[in-house]
């Protein structure tokens, strides 16, 4: 299916631009990722204020991180926090695109900053932002733990040479 360029040419930037945005939200939950982002990017180039480009170019990382492209998706989300510093979704989608290229701390510092601010969070955003957070956080203490775990094997194993001593 081809995202349609053709939006009534009465419609105002801005309507033009929803409308986009609106197949973009279509294909999206139909799992059309790809046909999402170009339906978003048109949103995009075709309305230049902040207020109507943030959302849409949030929804936008979201299809970039289903496509597994995070360097876009983070992009995305950045130009979201950086126009619309308060709207929380936007923190969320670059949370999620910094989880999923295990920048944790980045990834932490980022979600403690958006509960910082005091937004407006929409629907379950706040409850999900806070669990992602715990698991960042976790996963932290995970990375920790297994690099402690190959330090002590890698002293064990040049004890050892490799041999478990049978009393072990």
């Amino acid at each position: 299916e081809e995202v349609s360029g053709e939006i009534e040419p009465e419609l105002s930037s801005q309507e033009s631009a929803n409308e986009f945005k609106s197949q973009g939200n279509d294909y999206l939950r139909k799992r059309q990722y790809q046909e999402a982002v170009e339906a978003y990017t048109k949103g995009v180039e075709a309305c230049a204020d902040a207020q109507v480009r943030g959302p849409i170019l949030g929804n936008r990382s979201q299809a970039f991180r289903r496509l597994g492209d995070m360097n876009s998706a983070l992009k995305d989300a950045n130009q979201v926090v950086e126009i619309l510093p308060t709207y929380a979704r936007g923190h969320l989608r670059k949370a999620y695109a910094l989880r999923e290229m295990k920048e944790w701390k980045e990834c932490q510092a980022c979600i403690e900053h958006a509960l910082g601010l005091g937004l407006d969070w929409k629907d379950n955003d706040e409850k999900n932002v806070k669990i992602l957070l715990a698991k960042v956080i976790q996963y932290q203490e995970d990375e920790k733990n297994k690099e402690k775990l190959a330090f002590i094997m890698s002293k064990l194993m040049g004890k050892w040479n490799g041999a478990v001593p049978a009393e072990l």
